[in-house]
């Protein structure tokens, strides 16, 4: 983190945690590190023109907390009502909620399918994988050879340690599915993504977002629409970084995650870099798989404009920026199944892009006996009986 204390170093704030009247800098010189940013973004957080953000993200009422604390209730449509009448709006009708949480379910149930489509296709290869391991074996017990037998009841331990993993993962997201098959789809979101569909649904009019995406997954960008250039007045933060907040208690950082290398991108797009993807039927991925067209940055804000009997029509415009550079604008009356459909695809866009540059660096990151276990298959191919 760009301006934290190195090994060795004093743990106190450095000069620049001076007061500064005119962008609300507090004085943080006599404190140590992580009193000072706790004590910063409390500063921060607290300003008028950082509402309602400031307040979601550190107040101990935020209905990020309290959902924690009080389960049982929905803290976060609440919140939402209550945005959208103090800008003169009106609480989002019971009709359109329904609709958004239809929709975010067959989402869910997509996803939820596709993992498990992909779980009994990984444990067929390897049950596969499982008979030559088998069958190396008894070669090595017959012919005495300690090693060689040593080395495939390790392995055969280690492939049946990974089913199991992947069996556990896919149980626990079909578990997952049906506890939250009947909820609502502002519960179903992750954090960033509930905080900027309030800002789709015109209760947050000032303020803009945009999710990009970088080394760390997907990283949210809040701001002010009508702030000065001079003053920092938004939020940059990753879902992981608020997962560590609401769920671990850790403060909000500083500084800005770095980007995905755009040689990388390229290499992944062009095709100069081949992707050995796994084609499962029905896989909802499918059509986002990097290409020229992956989403690489989506913003959006809104326009709301009174009409004459009184009543309030919200505009959504929403850009998407491509990865061959070009953008993409839509303009369309807010509609918060629309909004969800967007914003999950761009999410699968991104989220298969960040898994592509990953595994350029790391290409047997996805098991770790995969390498293990290819090394000895060709053992064995090679072996005569």
């Amino acid at each position: 983190m760009e301006g934290s204390p190195q090994h060795g170093e004093s743990p106190t704030f450095p000069s620049f945690g001076a007061a500064c009247e005119t962008c609300h800098w507090p004085d943080m010189s006599n404190m140590t590190w992580g009193d000072g940013i706790k004590h910063f973004w409390s500063t921060i957080f607290a300003t008028p023109r950082m509402w309602p953000i400031g307040y979601i993200m550190d107040s101990p009422y935020s209905p990020l907390r309290l959902e924690r604390e009080l389960p049982s209730s929905n803290w976060r449509d609440a919140f939402e009502d209550l945005l959208a009448l103090e800008v003169g709006g009106a609480m989002i009708p019971v009709n359109q909620r329904v609709a958004e949480d239809v929709y975010a379910a067959h989402l869910r149930f997509l996803d939820t399918s596709d993992t498990i489509s992909k779980a009994n296709l990984m444990i067929q290869k390897r049950q596969s994988l499982r008979k030559k391991f088998q069958w190396g074996l008894q070669i090595a017990v017959k012919s005495e050879n300690v090693q060689f037998e040593e080395i495939h009841r390790k392995l055969l331990a280690s492939l049946d340690r990974d089913v199991k993993e992947v069996i556990d993962y896919a149980q626990g997201c079909r578990d997952t599915f049906e506890k939250l098959k009947d909820s609502t789809a502002s519960s179903q979101k992750a954090r960033g993504q509930w905080i900027a569909s309030m800002i789709n649904n015109g209760a947050l009019p000032t303020w803009i977002w945009r999710v990009n995406n970088s080394l760390y997954g997907r990283v949210f960008a809040f701001d002010k629409l009508d702030a000065p250039p001079e003053l920092d007045a938004g939020l940059v933060t990753s879902e992981f970084e608020l997962q560590q907040i609401f769920e671990q208690g850790a403060p909000h950082e500083f500084g800005q995650p770095t980007e995905l290398p755009l040689e990388e991108v390229e290499a992944i797009v062009t095709g100069a870099h081949v992707i050995p993807w796994v084609d499962v039927p029905g896989d909802p991925n499918r059509d986002f798989r990097p290409s020229q067209s992956s989403v690489m940055t989506q913003a959006v804000h809104t326009k709301s404009k009174k009409q004459p009997d009184g009543s309030t029509i919200t505009k959504v415009l929403l850009t998407n920026t491509l990865a061959d550079g070009t953008t993409v604008s839509k303009e369309f009356e807010q509609e918060p199944v629309k909004l969800l459909e967007e914003m999950d695809n761009a999410k699968r866009s991104m989220k298969l892009m960040h898994e592509a540059v990953m595994n350029m660096s790391k290409p047997h990151a996805a098991s770790h006996v995969s390498l293990a276990l290819q090394e000895m298959s060709d053992q064995l191919d090679a072996v005569s009986v």
